[in-house]
């Protein structure tokens, strides 16, 4: 019998980084509230995982400054955004602005008490139901437990370095 063996090459972060921010992915802040204290950042990474029970995926990187917030609170608040809210964004991508992202946007609080934005065209309230480590990132399954808003025409966008909105064709 023919034993069969393969060579992993491994691709650089650079040429992975170009590739993938070719790739087109809708833009959300998501937002947890823990001790008192709100906190949030800007994510591409989220996908939906099922429907039954209604639930998604959250990729985080493990230096966020956010992300022990969120696994002590196990709540999360997944903001859609539009083409409107690209300087919000910037704002909760912005790794030394931790302390005054929420001084702009209009925010209430939900029903786990988690940030919403006002004027997201859709909000997700989440329950974290598990999370494991994938090399630089945490991946956390999240059971939404409320939904805000409904449709969201003109979602904001980012790919090859800049923001952009989808519309229909």
């Amino acid at each position: 019998m023919n034993e069969v063996t393969h060579q992993t090459h491994r691709l650089d972060v650079e040429t992975f980084r170009s590739a993938m921010g070719s790739l087109a992915a809708a833009v959300h802040i998501v937002t947890t509230h823990h001790e008192g204290r709100d906190f949030g950042l800007t994510m591409t990474a989220v996908c939906s995982l099922s429907d039954d029970p209604p639930s998604l995926l959250l990729s985080i990187s493990r230096q966020s400054a956010t992300l022990e917030a969120i696994m002590r609170s196990k709540r999360v608040c997944v903001n859609f955004l539009d083409a409107s809210h690209s300087d919000l964004a910037l704002r909760f991508a912005d790794p030394a602005r931790t302390d005054d992202r929420f001084a702009i946007g209009c925010w209430r609080e939900g029903k786990s008490k988690v940030p919403i934005l006002r004027d997201s065209p859709i909000s997700l309230e989440c329950e974290i139901m598990g999370s494991f480590e994938a090399r630089s990132h945490r991946v956390l399954a999240c059971e939404i437990s409320h939904v805000h808003g409904d449709k969201a025409p003109g979602l904001l966008l980012y790919a090859n370095q800049a923001f952009g909105r989808f519309e229909s064709i």
